[in-house]
C-alpha cells in the first residue's frame, strides 16, 4: 500500500490536472495514490481523477486557492485513511520526466528531520547554494508549489477540536495565501522539523497559466490577484501576528531557523 497521497487542487481546468495526476503516474508509479480536489470547478470540468469536490455555493462562486483548498481535501481524505506522506501540488507545476516523488521520499526517510522538502525550480534564487555534491539545502523561505509532508509534523499542527477546510492545516483566514508558506515554514521549525530544497528534484511553474485561463477558472487576472493577495495578506498578518511587513514575519523564520540547527547540529550540513 502506498505511503504517500498525491493532492492537485484543479479549478475548471480538467486537461491540466490529468496530464499532471498521468505524469507523476507515468515516472512516480504505484508509490503514491494520486487525488484531485475540485476547488468549486463547474460540473462539465472536473478532472476525472476527482476524489473531492467543493461544491457548495461560496466555492463555486470564489474558489478555495490553496490555504482552503489543502484543507478540504486533506480533512476529507483524513476520513478514510492516513498517509505518512502527503505531496500537495498547485495545478501550475510543470515536473521534469523524472521520479520526483521517489526522490523526495528517498530524501525524507534519509532525515528524519525534514518535515517539508520541494523540488527545486531552476528559476528560483536559491538554485545558487547547489552543485552536484551538494543537493540539499535547509531553507526559511520558498513558495509553496509542490511540497512533501511528513504526516507526523502535520499531526502536530492540524485542528483537532473543531476541524473544517478554514483550520484544519493551512489558515483559511488567509484567503490568498499570502505568506501562508511561511507560517508553515515556522511551525515546521518550532516543532523541530525542518524544511528542505534539493535539486536531485526539479520542475517549474507555469507563471502564465492563471491569465491565459482566468476567464475559464471564473478568477482574477494575476495584476488583481496579487494586489488583493498584498492587502488581504496584510491585514490577516497584522491581525494575527501583529507584524506590520512580510519582513517582520521572515525575520521570525529566519530566527527560528537559525535556533533549529543549535538544537540539531547533525544538520548544520543542510544549513545556507
Amino acid at each position: 500500500m502506498p505511503k504517500i497521497a498525491t493532492l492537485i487542487l484543479n479549478r475548471n481546468l480538467p486537461d491540466v490536472s490529468n496530464r499532471l495526476v498521468e505524469h507523476l503516474k507515468k515516472y512516480n508509479g504505484d508509490i503514491s495514490d494520486y487525488f484531485v480536489i475540485e476547488s468549486g470547478s463547474d460540473e462539465d470540468k472536473l478532472s476525472k481523477y476527482y476524489k473531492f469536490w467543493a461544491n457548495w455555493p461560496e466555492a463555486r462562486e470564489f474558489g478555495l486557492h490553496y490555504c482552503r483548498g489543502f484543507n478540504y481535501g486533506l480533512i476529507e481524505l483524513d476520513k478514510e485513511r492516513k498517509y505518512d506522506y502527503y505531496f500537495f501540488v498547485t495545478g501550475d507545476s510543470n515536473f521534469r520526466n523524472e521520479p520526483t516523488i521517489r526522490i523526495l521520499l528517498d530524501k525524507m526517510e534519509q532525515n528524519p528531520k525534514f518535515g517539508i522538502i520541494s523540488p527545486l525550480s531552476p528559476h528560483w534564487g536559491e538554485i545558487a547554494f547547489f552543485s552536484e555534491k551538494d543537493d540539499t539545502k535547509c531553507v526559511w523561505l520558498i513558495p509553496h508549489v509542490a511540497w512533501l509532508f511528513r504526516r507526523s509534523y502535520l499531526d502536530k499542527i492540524i485542528e483537532k477540536n473543531s476541524p473544517s477546510y478554514m483550520n484544519y492545516f493551512y489558515d483559511g483566514t488567509n484567503f490568498r495565501g499570502y505568506d501562508a508558506d511561511t507560517e508553515l515554514m515556522v511551525k515546521a521549525y518550532l516543532n523541530d522539523f525542518a524544511v528542505a530544497i534539493t535539486s536531485k528534484a526539479q520542475f517549474y511553474e507555469d507563471l502564465d497559466l492563471t491569465d491565459k485561463n482566468a476567464d475559464v477558472m471564473k478568477t482574477e487576472r494575476k495584476n488583481i490577484h496579487k494586489k488583493l493577495m498584498f492587502e488581504e495578506g496584510l491585514a490577516w498578518m497584522k491581525r494575527k501576528y501583529g507584524f506590520n511587513s512580510k519582513w517582520e514575519m521572515r525575520d521570525w523564520a529566519k530566527k527560528v531557523y537559525n535556533e533549529f540547527f543549535e538544537r540539531n547540529p547533525d544538520y548544520k550540513k543542510f544549513k545556507i
